[in-house]
This record gives structure tokens, C-alpha cells and sequence, in this order.
């Protein structure tokens, strides 16, 4: 039907200018554009519709004549197919595939793709455990968070602690980091006395050791796991009811568990 109409157009615009060869070729033409248009996406009866109205604008508002008029429509057809891929959106899958292949590698790069820690990068120790987690490990209530100076966890050497207020050296610290691996690890044994290897299935390596400390005598758990290096230190002396190597085991598991959901 699109067809029929062209034809039907073009012999009135025909017969109005009294030159039916124009008419056969501004025909053509335009079955040529509706082609381009058919094949690009869009719409016949749209485009019909279109040029029509545009062709009858020109007309009568700028008086050309039929010839000045094919002209320009002859200019409006080449312009059609740019608009088409726009409006089709071929062009566009360049763009999706590269999407997807940002996503690919940033799935790739994800710690969590790769057996690492599962929280984004910067998190911090509150992100990691919480005051509930310490309360239940050292068997006392009313604990809270309490910020570490030292801690950057931009810089992936997050630390934080958890103490109760008013109460001195009640602090349970934890600190990381992210990248100090074997080095950092070896660095922090060699300040521990009566040290004490602890295994298990969450970390390569750990170890136990005291530390003096602001007068008292601090405990320190030292973790190894891939390239993560944690350190959890408490003072067993303000909480006596606790033994010491299950308490550090406790606060290790705790720790680990939360990082890598292990």
C-alpha cells in the first residue's frame, strides 16, 4: 500500500506541473528511499508520511518548483540511512561489547572471583567485625568501637579496635595488610617472646607471642593467609577467665571467616 500511494502522489504533483517525466522520476527516487528505509529499521508509512508533508512545506512556503524540489529530496534520501543506524542502534554493539568486557575483567580482577578477601577495597575493620562478634569471643559485654590512628585503610592497612569505655588496656585491636605478605609477617614475629605456631585451615601460617606494652604484657596473634598479613593484640590480664591460645584462635577464625566467608 505505501507503494500505491507514492504513485498516486507523484502523478497528482505530476499532473499539477504539467511534467509527467519529473513525476516518473521523483518516484523512483523516493521507492528507492523507502527501500533504504525498509532496510535500516524504520518505518514506510513514517517516512511516507514524512516527505510528503515536507515536500507540500516547501512547496508552498518557499514556492520551488518541481525540480528545485527534487533536488533537495534527493539531499533529504542521503540523510536518511545516518538517521536509520541511529535509530536502529547497530552502531551501538561496539559499545555493549566493550561494556562486557570491562565487566569480564573487572570480575576477573575481583577479589571474590579469585578466593580473596570479599569485601571492597578500603574496608575497614568495622566492616569486617563487629562489637557483637567481640563481646561473645572475650565473654564480656559493652564493648565498643574504637578508631586506631595508625589505621589507613585507603592504603589497604586498615585498624581498629574494640574496648570498653572507661576501662584501661580493655582494647581488642585488629589491623591488616593487604599486601605486606612473608616481609611483614617475619618484621611483626620478631618482636614476640615465647612464641608458639598455631595451625589450622584458615591461614598458611600463624603465630602466637607476647609483647610488653604500655607496662603489660599484650598478646599477639600473627596470621598469614596468600599475601594478607593480620595482627589481632589483647592483654590477657584483663580478662583472666580466658585462655589465651583459644581466645587468639577465636579472634583469628573470627577475623578470617568474616574477610574470605570461609
Amino acid at each position: 500500500m505505501g507503494l500505491a500511494y507514492v504513485d498516486m502522489t507523484s502523478e497528482r504533483i505530476g499532473a499539477a506541473s504539467g511534467d509527467g517525466r519529473n513525476c516518473t522520476k521523483r518516484g523512483r527516487i523516493e521507492s528507492r528511499g523507502f527501500a533504504v528505509a525498509a532496510r535500516c529499521g524504520l518505518d514506510t508509512r513514517y517516512v511516507l508520511f514524512y516527505l510528503f508533508a515536507l515536500r507540500q512545506f516547501i512547496h508552498r512556503v518557499f514556492s520551488l518548483n518541481g525540480r528545485k524540489i527534487m533536488k533537495l529530496f534527493i539531499a533529504l534520501l542521503a540523510i536518511i540511512p545516518v538517521l536509520a543506524f541511529g535509530v536502529s542502534g547497530e552502531e551501538a554493539a561496539p559499545a555493549t561489547e566493550t561494556a562486557d568486557s570491562s565487566a569480564a575483567a573487572q570480575e576477573k580482577e575481583s577479589p571474590q572471583a579469585e578466593g580473596g578477601i570479599l569485601l571492597p577495597d578500603g574496608w575497614g575493620i568495622s566492616d569486617a567485625v563487629s562489637a557483637e562478634e567481640v563481646e561473645a569471643i572475650m565473654k564480656t559485654p559493652g564493648f565498643r568501637s574504637f578508631p586506631e590512628a595508625s589505621s589507613s585503610a585507603s592504603s589497604g592497612r586498615p585498624a581498629g579496635s574494640y574496648n570498653l569505655p572507661g576501662t584501661p588496656y580493655s582494647q581488642v585491636k585488629f589491623s591488616a595488610n593487604v599486601t605486606g605478605g612473608r616481609q611483614a609477617y617475619d618484621t611483626a614475629a620478631g618482636y614476640l617472646a615465647d612464641t608458639k605456631e598455631i595451625d589450622g585451615p584458615n591461614w598458611d601460617s600463624a603465630l602466637m607471642g607476647e609483647v610488653k606494652a604500655g607496662g603489660k604484657t599484650q598478646m599477639r596473634m600473627l596470621v598469614l593467609k596468600g599475601d594478607q598479613f593480620f595482627m589481632i593484640s589483647w592483654v590477657p590480664e584483663l580478662y583472666p577467665e580466658l585462655d589465651p591460645e583459644e581466645t587468639n584462635v577465636e579472634l583469628a577464625d573470627l577475623l578470617i571467616t568474616n574477610l574470605y566467608g570461609e
